[in-house]
């Protein structure tokens, strides 16, 4: 909390012209007025409105904008920028929806086969143990193996097309 027992910082006499000329300078190119540059009798650079009686002044003129076609070209510069940013964007969009499409395909192929080998497993076991997915051994009975089969067979079904 010590810096807000602070003063601010004081500006010199002349930083302030400094900053007023130039605020002024902005004031009048913004205004679109005269504005003249001077040096008074104590060598300080005075900009003003009016040129000083004395009559020794630069009269500054503000920059002049774009030409029509200087404007109207950079508009369709910055058209075609866009156009190809949005593009590249679209086109990343897509890239990544495609990826997302093939890996999809691939978890539904492996799925496929996975469920293939199951129904082969289960038509070629007949009365003996089938290993379940935790290690253990069961000995199925023909409902079990039958209900098996179906669940193996519509997700052939599902999957496989």
């Amino acid at each position: 909390m010590r810096w807000l027992r602070r003063s601010p910082p004081r500006m010199s006499a002349s930083a302030m012209r400094v900053v007023l000329g130039c605020l002024s300078l902005c004031w009048a190119v913004a205004g679109g007025a005269d504005l003249y540059r001077s040096v008074d009798e104590d060598g300080v650079t005075v900009y003003s409105q009016s040129p000083p009686a004395s009559g020794d002044a630069i009269r500054l003129r503000p920059p002049s904008g774009p030409s029509q076609a200087e404007a109207e070209a950079a508009r369709e510069r910055l058209r075609r920028q866009l156009e190809a940013e949005q593009d590249a964007h679209e086109d990343a969009a897509m890239a990544v929806e495609q990826a997302g499409e093939a890996a999809g395909r691939e978890r539904q192929q492996a799925a496929c086969e996975a469920a293939r080998q199951n129904r082969a497993t289960l038509e070629g076991i007949g009365a003996r143990m089938l290993r379940t997915p935790d290690g253990e051994l069961k000995l199925l009975s023909e409902e079990e193996r039958a209900a098996l089969l179906r669940e193996t067979r519509d997700q052939i079904e599902l999957l496989c097309h």
